[in-house]
């Protein structure tokens, strides 16, 4: 999932658990003090409800702006390859 190409993609849903796969009752943004449209990165498992993607994230990332473009950048490099 990619908000940087919004208009071609799904909807994504990040659920943070702990260590016994339990869904956190705080929210990500609450516990990280996300802002909208902030660039991260979230690691766990994936499932795909329908048309949402669904992760139970064992740890999540912030980026900084050059390090999110970066990160794009690579990601749509090896895609187009």
């Amino acid at each position: 999932f990619c908000k940087r190409e919004m208009e071609n993609a799904a909807t994504a849903v990040a659920q943070v658990v702990d260590d016994s796969g339990e869904i956190l009752a705080t929210s990500a943004d609450q516990l990280l003090g996300l802002e909208k449209n902030q660039d991260i990165v979230v690691e766990g498992q994936a499932t795909k409800v329908g048309e949402v993607l669904i992760i139970n994230a064992t740890s999540v990332h912030i980026l900084a702006d050059d390090d999110a473009l970066d990160l794009a950048k690579r990601v749509h490099a090896q895609v187009e390859s």
